[in-house]
């Protein structure tokens, strides 16, 4: 007989050859799909990101600012040719954004920048919806952050905190803020307390959590402050020795810059670390040394344009909440309105300088009513604040610094603008690095000599944790 069709041996030999291929296509098609996907989210949060970098711009050339805090995805106005968030974050500081959390219909996607987060502090709280644990991180600037475990806030419709402080050094902060934004991290929504400056790391802060139902109100209430935090994890077992280092050096600074602006001495964060842990010596630590003598390619330039309108300006470093370069420009008589309205400081680095000198300045000037500095003269992005304060003949420029870049050099040069013309001062350069190195080695002031020296060794710290 003539045979027309497949023996059963024949079939089953196909059906396990195709089983064969099956086994092994599968894992490759999916994982092609997957990094499709992947692919595509990471695209959509360039896309949304570029998007709101652009927006960002658009706000600084109509003069409209955003403050520095954290946005929801839905409040920011973007226009995307592409897929829109779902949900999510976005964390602007000085103009820039550093921190984001985006939501999309299958996944997320987060990023932190420059943030060293160092060991929880479990609370030891009865009540299940309260704060369960603090953490310390540096970013631009030292942050204490409040973990709620998820669980229980999942039960609110609407949950917040309201920190309250004893006192604030600088006045114009407000003494109460209500913080609604938050992030989600192991298990926990956390909310970020931003506004802690050196000077007041022994004042306690009232954190009250507030959560909101059909049921009513429920609150609950901590004290705390930077110096519980070094008191209550430094000689922890478990917390590493590079974080023990950093929170001893973090405590020597504070409790340096507390006595040299004599605020709150009586109770010094130096207080919460052991005597023998306590830098009375003005001794730098290896890590510090190596830092300050790091060659960095560092050329002071001067280049002198003298103006009939105001003398030569100085340099000099501060210290709030962040680190920052101070610039001091004096008029030889008291300025008007309009010249203060008119008069302002170049920042740009190196390379922009060179360009500038060689093809014409790019008037993207500052003023004494900016708040921000976005761009250099090179269009480049900066992520450098800027602020201009008056007082009788002079102007006040402050930059703040990154806390994890003590090398970053800037150059300097303050202009005045009469009419359709330009009139420039001096070029000059600075960093923070040298800046401390010279103080160190040159001051004859026993108390500045302490103050370099101790913020010095904690830079050096912050940065082998950044690095």
């Amino acid at each position: 007989m003539k045979r027309t069709g497949f023996t059963l041996i024949e079939l089953l030999a196909v059906i396990v050859i195709l089983a064969i291929i099956a086994l092994i296509a599968t894992p490759i098609v999916l994982d092609i799909i997957k990094d499709s996907k992947e692919s595509s989210k990471e695209r959509s949060q360039e896309l949304y990101l570029t998007s709101l970098n652009q927006a960002l711009a658009q706000k600084m050339l109509n003069g409209e600012v955003l403050s520095d805090g954290v946005y929801s995805v839905k409040e920011l106005d973007v226009k995307l040719k592409g897929e829109m968030p779902n949900d999510g974050y976005v964390y602007i500081k000085d103009g820039n954004i550093t921190n984001y959390y985006l939501s999309y219909k299958e996944d997320s996607i987060s990023k932190n920048l420059n943030i060293v987060e160092l060991e929880k502090d479990i609370l030891n709280n009865e009540d299940p919806f309260s704060i369960s644990a603090v953490t310390l991180s540096f970013g631009n600037t030292i942050e204490l952050n409040f973990y709620v475990k998820k669980e229980e806030m999942d039960k609110y419709s609407d949950v917040y905190i309201i920190v309250e402080n004893d006192k604030k050094f600088i006045s114009t902060l407000s003494l109460k803020e209500e913080i609604k934004d938050y992030i989600e991290k192991d298990g926990y929504y956390v909310f970020k307390y931003t506004s802690t400056n050196f000077q007041e790391f022994t004042n306690n802060q009232t954190i009250t959590l507030v959560g909101k139902n059909t049921t009513g109100e429920k609150k609950t209430t901590i004290s705390y402050n930077v110096a519980n935090y070094i008191e209550n994890v430094t000689y922890k077992e478990n917390t590493s020795e590079q974080s023990k280092n950093l929170l001893i050096a973090l405590a020597n600074a504070g409790g340096t810059i507390q006595t040299y602006f004599n605020y709150n001495t009586d109770k010094l964060v130096t207080a919460s670390i052991n005597e023998s842990d306590i830098n009375t010596n003005n001794i730098l630590n290896e890590s510090a040394q190596n830092l300050l003598n790091t060659n960095n390619d560092y050329e002071e330039i001067v280049q002198s344009n003298d103006n009939e309108k105001f003398t030569s300006g100085t340099t000099g470093f501060g210290v709030r909440d962040t680190f920052f370069l101070s610039y001091k420009m004096t008029y030889k008589n008291t300025p008007t309105a309009e010249q203060i309205k008119n008069s302002g400081l170049l920042l740009f680095n190196k390379d922009s300088f060179d360009r500038m000198m060689k093809n014409g300045i790019d008037y993207n000037l500052m003023t004494a009513d900016s708040k921000y500095l976005l761009k250099d003269v090179n269009g480049e992005t900066k992520e450098l604040k800027y602020e201009a304060t008056q007082s009788k003949q002079s102007l006040y420029f402050r930059v703040n610094l990154d806390l994890n870049d003590i090398t970053k050099q800037i150059y300097y040069r303050y202009y005045y603008k009469d009419g359709s013309s330009y009139k420039y001062g001096n070029i000059g350069t600075i960093t923070l690095q040298h800046y401390l190195k010279d103080k160190i080695e040159n001051s004859t002031k026993v108390t500045v000599v302490k103050l370099c020296t101790d913020i010095a060794n904690f830079i050096a710290l912050l940065n082998e944790h950044f690095n």
